[in-house]
């Protein structure tokens, strides 16, 4: 079953998830629990299935990390350095961009006779 379009992916604490879990170990079934909570079923068994191979640790978020120029987005005086630190996080970003812009268009090129 697929995901409803427009709607983003929701995210769960790990406390949450732990909590869930362990209602989980200790008898109750994955359906019963997550009509409980609001939670896919199927989500609860994953995460049962990651705790019991990994522990705590297998419920942490595992998102990644975003654009390195957003830090400095949120800040309003971030004097001379932070400007700098700003203005290279920016300029890297848009190596990268053009770095891969590049290796696109060598990979569209129709090969030389």
């Amino acid at each position: 079953m697929s995901r409803t379009k427009g709607i983003p992916n929701r995210y769960h604490a790990p406390a949450f998830k732990l909590e869930l879990v362990i209602e989980v170990l200790s008898g109750k079934s994955p359906r019963v629990v997550g009509e409980a909570h609001g939670v896919n079923p199927g989500v609860i068994r994953k995460w049962v299935s990651q705790y019991r191979q990994d522990g705590e640790a297998a419920l942490e978020s595992k998102r990644g990390g975003s654009s390195p120029v957003r830090q400095y987005c949120s800040k309003k005086d971030l004097g001379y350095v932070g400007q700098l630190e700003y203005e290279l996080a920016k300029a890297r970003v848009e190596i990268a961009k053009l770095k891969k812009d590049v290796e696109l268009e060598r990979r569209c090129r129709p090969p030389k006779k």
